[in-house]
């Protein structure tokens, strides 16, 4: 399970005393999930052997029902996203067991929030809610940094959110590494994250200019395509302008003679886009 023995080695990241298959994996790719503590600014970070993975956005619309009207009104609200994966976290040796333990030591602590001590009776006050900033290669980023020095960094470039829990499932049919008496460690455990993103940065479009005004990157691409580039093989179509009378189409618009006509009255289209609370 394990490759060539360097103790010193700069991708012995678990100090297990050798560079193993994991951690090669690992160092070469960036194929690590990285979680940060916003309010301390504490990290930890895991092998991303991922057992899960999606990527769910969810648009809220309330709806009016209206007497003799076969559709509601539909008034739009928000739209969110949630990232729910799960990973395995393996340990190819004792100390790594042992190190694997620790690490979620960090990450389940990451659920609790900060706060104000006081020096004089010792008094709590909550100061900061525990937001969380997650990194995981592409999948899972800050798309405003994607592209620049900062997307790589897998603090800096991380989408903050916060996560309503974390599951620890120790794998038992795979066994404990024992430390010391009544001390274990599993070989392989378990974690199931279901996270809330914040976008730190604007999303939607420019209504004027039909542009796109977020992240180019947004949501895990790398900006060098951005969302206001076609999609090769389609072409872009000028939004239909339903304001536009009989009288002020140009003559390439008109109908063809002869052929039947559907007459719309002057003041429809308004009295349709007013009826649709957007």
């Amino acid at each position: 399970m394990s490759s060539d023995r360097h103790p010193t080695s700069k991708t012995d990241t678990n100090k297990d005393g050798y560079t193993s298959g994991v951690e090669q994996v690992t160092n070469q790719g960036g194929w690590s999930i990285h979680f940060q503590h916003v309010p301390s600014g504490h990290g930890v970070f895991f092998e991303a052997f991922l057992t899960s993975f999606q990527d769910a956005f969810r648009s809220a619309w309330s709806e009016e029902d209206v007497y003799g009207r076969m559709d509601p009104i539909a008034t739009f609200q928000n739209t969110k996203r949630t990232i729910t994966f799960g990973f395995d976290v393996l340990a190819e040796s004792g100390l790594q067991a042992e190190a694997n333990t620790h690490k979620f030591q960090h990450l389940s602590s990451f659920l609790y929030p900060a706060y104000e001590i006081s020096k004089e009776n010792g008094t709590k006050t909550l100061a900061a809610p525990p937001l969380i900033k997650i990194k995981f290669a592409n999948l899972i980023q800050n798309a405003a940094n994607a592209g620049s020095k900062t997307g790589t960094s897998p603090l800096e470039a991380g989408l903050i959110g916060y996560v309503d829990g974390f599951s620890y499932t120790p794998k038992l049919e795979m066994g404990f590494v024992p430390e010391a008496y009544g001390v274990f460690h599993p070989i392989i455990y378990s974690v199931d994250v279901n996270f809330k993103v914040l976008h730190s940065h604007d999303l939607g479009w420019d209504a004027s200019k039909k542009k796109w005004i977020g992240a180019q990157a947004f949501p895990n691409a790398t900006g060098a395509k951005a969302i206001n580039a076609n999609v090769e093989g389609e072409k872009w179509i000028a939004p239909i302008n339903l304001k536009v009378s009989e009288k002020e189409k140009p003559a390439t618009q008109q109908d063809t003679p002869g052929k039947a006509k559907t007459k719309v009255k002057m003041g429809e289209e308004d009295a349709l886009l007013n009826r649709m609370k957007l």
